[in-house]
């Protein structure tokens, strides 16, 4: 017998639905949500997921610690395209011979930087302007039209950068704008990890409905007590499903929730923390993401899931703590599932 979907409210085939994206890893003791989604419904989240991974700072996250996700999803660079609606990401730091700014890329399980795919050019006042050869730039016309729209008509080409199996492409722009150098001259990648960069990070209210999301389902995951039909939750499934506007159900707050974190405590591994506190008026769910060794938290999510609408005061504080390892284990789980155990209203995760 099919169940009735929290969401569009038709009893029809349900789903197993991830309360943390795929794209963040596979843990060991993980919990699905079962029998709450309809596969549809489901479906719909994709795009919200899609720029939560790709456009926001967890993007720059997940290739510092070289997660990949859904083994079968392609896996373009979000530094050369945006996704669901957000913006490629962008690093601008200064080039380390020239008195202009270029575009840098991380590498994979690094905080090390490269110039990003780009071409230098001299426009006809003398500026130097950097652009960026992003994925849907496939010939010279491309690159013509994209300047011309931003007013850029008379330039010369004086640097670029590519990898080795991007040098056909790059060889044919080239043969139409005479530039004389050939691949094998081109200023070559540098490890540079002294160099102050600057990320800019454009999002859409998909990614704050991804958050909500997050939270909404981490939170009936973990207390069964309800069903997710209780209309107290019918403002934040709005605003999840059509990003229907309200009060604001997801708020940026500065610092970390983890007391032991307050006071520059560490954590032997990068994790990610999750929390649910609910008493007597209100249900609030608290996520920080990519906490560690080399990452101090910065700041932490609190989204309001509704009103509590049982009818017995009854306060329940719980968290959980998604803990990376170096490296996927004997069975490519990246990381584990730690309960983080409430003591004295404070929430004690694995320090050291």
């Amino acid at each position: 017998m099919n169940s009735i979907c929290i969401y569009c409210h038709e009893q029809t085939k349900m789903s197993r639905e991830h309360h943390l994206p795929e794209c963040m890893g596979k843990f060991r003791d993980y919990s699905f949500l079962y029998e709450k989604v309809c596969e549809k419904c489901n479906g719909k989240f994709s795009k919200l997921e899609e720029q939560f991974c790709r456009c926001g700072p967890e993007a720059l996250f997940r290739i510092f610690l070289n997660i990949q996700g859904r083994p079968y999803h392609k896996k373009p660079s979000p530094f050369y395209r945006g996704s669901a609606g957000g913006k490629r990401i962008e690093i601008k730091a200064k080039h380390p011979d020239m008195m202009s700014e270029i575009y840098w890329e991380l590498k994979p399980n690094s905080l090390t930087s490269m110039p990003a795919r780009q071409i230098i050019i001299q426009k006809s006042d003398g500026e130097i302007v950097p652009f960026i050869i992003h994925d849907n730039i496939n010939s010279a016309e491309d690159i013509e039209t994209e300047l011309l729209q931003a007013g850029i008509k008379d330039f010369h080409i004086i640097e670029f950068w590519c990898k080795e199996d991007e040098k056909e492409l790059f060889n044919s722009i080239f043969s139409k704008f005479n530039y004389n150098h050939t691949f094998n001259k081109i200023t070559p990648y540098k490890d540079k990890d002294d160099i102050l960069h600057e990320a800019t990070l454009v999002v859409t209210d998909r990614y704050f409905r991804a958050i909500a999301k997050i939270a909404f389902h981490y939170f009936l995951t973990y207390f069964p007590q309800f069903t997710g039909h209780e209309a107290n939750f019918n403002i934040i499934k709005n605003y999840i499903m059509e990003g229907v506007k309200g009060e604001s159900y997801v708020k940026e707050v500065r610092g970390t929730f983890i007391e032991d974190l307050i006071f520059g405590g560490t954590t032997p591994t990068y994790n990610h923390f999750f929390a649910v506190e609910k008493d007597y008026c209100n249900i609030i769910v608290k996520l920080q993401f990519f906490v560690g060794p080399r990452i101090s938290p910065q700041l932490y999510y609190e989204v309001f899931i509704g009103k509590n609408p049982e009818v017995i005061d009854y306060p329940q504080r719980i968290g959980h703590q998604f803990e990376y390892f170096d490296e996927p284990d004997a069975e490519d789980y990246e990381g584990r599932i730690v309960s983080i155990r409430p003591i004295n209203k404070k929430l004690l995760p694995r320090i050291e």
